[in-house]
Protein backbone atom coordinates (compact mmCIF):
# COMPACT_ATOMS: atom_id res chain seq x y z
CA UNK A 1 0.00 0.00 0.00
CA UNK A 2 1.30 3.53 -0.72
CA UNK A 3 2.92 5.03 2.36
CA UNK A 4 1.16 8.37 2.06
CA UNK A 5 -2.08 6.75 2.33
CA UNK A 6 -0.87 4.23 4.90
CA UNK A 7 0.01 7.07 7.14
CA UNK A 8 -3.16 8.88 6.26
CA UNK A 9 -5.05 5.62 7.45
CA UNK A 10 -3.67 5.68 10.76
CA UNK A 11 -4.03 9.16 11.83
CA UNK A 12 -6.63 9.73 14.77
CA UNK A 13 -8.52 11.44 12.86
CA UNK A 14 -9.88 9.30 9.82
CA UNK A 15 -9.82 6.94 12.42
CA UNK A 16 -12.57 8.64 14.04
CA UNK A 17 -13.98 9.52 10.95
CA UNK A 18 -14.65 6.20 9.01
CA UNK A 19 -15.69 4.97 12.98
CA UNK A 20 -18.36 7.58 12.81
CA UNK A 21 -19.30 7.12 9.03
CA UNK A 22 -19.26 3.59 9.82
CA UNK A 23 -21.54 3.38 13.24
CA UNK A 24 -23.70 5.77 11.38
CA UNK A 25 -24.37 3.62 8.89
CA UNK A 26 -24.91 0.45 11.28
CA UNK A 27 -27.08 1.90 13.48
CA UNK A 28 -29.41 3.20 10.51
CA UNK A 29 -29.30 0.33 9.23
CA UNK A 30 -30.11 -1.84 12.68
CA UNK A 31 -33.12 0.81 13.39
CA UNK A 32 -34.36 -0.09 9.54
CA UNK A 33 -34.33 -3.19 10.57
CA UNK A 34 -35.11 -4.16 13.99
CA UNK A 35 -37.05 -0.40 14.88
CA UNK A 36 -35.41 -0.92 18.16
CA UNK A 37 -33.16 2.42 18.66
CA UNK A 38 -31.53 0.87 21.84
CA UNK A 39 -30.27 -2.24 19.44
CA UNK A 40 -29.45 0.18 16.81
CA UNK A 41 -27.38 2.41 19.19
CA UNK A 42 -25.53 -0.61 20.65
CA UNK A 43 -24.55 -1.95 17.22
CA UNK A 44 -23.76 1.32 16.35
CA UNK A 45 -21.38 1.89 19.47
CA UNK A 46 -19.89 -1.48 18.59
CA UNK A 47 -19.08 -0.99 15.24
CA UNK A 48 -17.46 2.58 16.08
CA UNK A 49 -14.95 0.23 18.74
CA UNK A 50 -14.07 -2.42 16.16
CA UNK A 51 -13.41 -0.01 14.10
CA UNK A 52 -11.53 2.08 16.36
CA UNK A 53 -9.89 -1.69 17.23
CA UNK A 54 -8.86 -2.66 13.83
CA UNK A 55 -7.85 0.50 12.67
CA UNK A 56 -5.29 1.90 15.78
CA UNK A 57 -2.83 4.41 15.44
CA UNK A 58 0.39 5.11 17.37
CA UNK A 59 -1.69 6.65 19.99
CA UNK A 60 -3.79 4.54 21.32
CA UNK A 61 -5.20 3.06 23.95
CA UNK A 62 -6.17 -0.60 23.03
CA UNK A 63 -7.68 -0.83 27.06
CA UNK A 64 -9.79 1.11 26.57
CA UNK A 65 -11.81 0.31 23.19
CA UNK A 66 -11.47 -3.37 24.08
CA UNK A 67 -13.61 -2.16 27.49
CA UNK A 68 -15.94 -0.05 25.41
CA UNK A 69 -16.39 -3.11 22.65
CA UNK A 70 -16.94 -5.79 25.75
CA UNK A 71 -19.43 -3.66 27.78
CA UNK A 72 -21.01 -2.95 24.26
CA UNK A 73 -21.05 -6.93 23.75
CA UNK A 74 -22.10 -7.90 27.06
CA UNK A 75 -24.96 -5.38 27.36
CA UNK A 76 -26.30 -6.94 23.77
CA UNK A 77 -25.79 -10.01 24.47
CA UNK A 78 -27.96 -9.81 27.99
CA UNK A 79 -30.01 -7.46 26.27
CA UNK A 80 -29.40 -4.91 29.30
CA UNK A 81 -28.19 -2.05 26.58
CA UNK A 82 -30.75 0.52 28.28
CA UNK A 83 -29.37 0.41 31.85
CA UNK A 84 -25.59 0.08 30.59
CA UNK A 85 -25.91 3.17 28.23
CA UNK A 86 -24.41 5.44 31.03
CA UNK A 87 -21.47 2.78 31.06
CA UNK A 88 -21.22 2.62 27.17
CA UNK A 89 -20.83 6.41 27.03
CA UNK A 90 -18.02 6.37 29.72
CA UNK A 91 -16.34 3.67 27.97
CA UNK A 92 -16.48 5.67 24.86
CA UNK A 93 -15.47 8.93 26.28
CA UNK A 94 -12.29 7.04 27.73
CA UNK A 95 -11.53 5.42 24.40
CA UNK A 96 -11.38 9.09 22.81
CA UNK A 97 -10.02 11.01 24.93
CA UNK A 98 -5.65 11.49 24.41
CA UNK A 99 -3.57 9.31 26.45
CA UNK A 100 -2.72 11.64 29.02
CA UNK A 101 1.40 9.94 29.53
CA UNK A 102 2.18 11.53 25.64
CA UNK A 103 4.15 14.45 26.02
CA UNK A 104 3.92 16.06 23.12
CA UNK A 105 7.27 16.99 21.47
CA UNK A 106 8.38 20.71 22.38
CA UNK A 107 10.41 22.73 19.80
CA UNK A 108 13.82 23.34 21.65
CA UNK A 109 15.05 26.38 21.99
CA UNK A 110 18.94 27.43 22.45
CA UNK A 111 19.91 30.07 25.10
Amino acid sequence: MNSRIKGWLHQPTTIHGIGVLTATAVGVGAYYVTGSSVTAAGLAGSAFGVIATLMNDANADKSRVEALVSDAVIAIATQHLGPMLPQLAADASRALQADATVIPPTASTAA
